[in-house]
């Protein structure tokens, strides 16, 4: 019962959604700039949906995904099956960040 709780607890946090930052290559002096972008499980639970105010919806397939891990203090790194990186973000927080690694 109290691994239920957990997973349930795990998909409503993902489900509810998150705010993250991302690097975004720029053609300025200073190379990258941040964005703000937005994360959530969808309701099937199938697939990571993040759109950032400057792209369409991107869908991350959760069969495609091999690992959620953390890099450094907030960030958080979706990798492939081939451990490629899929997405890179950075949590507002370490909790919020911490929160998405362990669901």
């Amino acid at each position: 019962a109290e691994d239920y709780q957990k997973r349930t607890a795990a998909i409503d946090t993902l489900q509810a959604g998150g705010k993250f930052q991302r690097k975004v290559k720029t053609f300025s002096l200073f190379g990258k700039s941040v964005e703000e972008v937005d994360i959530n499980l969808n309701s099937e639970c199938t697939s990571l949906i993040w759109k950032s105010d400057n792209s369409e919806k991107e869908e991350i397939i959760l069969k495609d995904v091999q690992s959620v891990g953390s890099k450094g203090h907030t960030g958080l790194i979706v990798q492939g099956a081939n451990g490629e990186v899929i997405l890179e973000l950075e949590a507002l927080d370490r909790m919020t960040r911490d929160q998405w690694v362990e669901a």
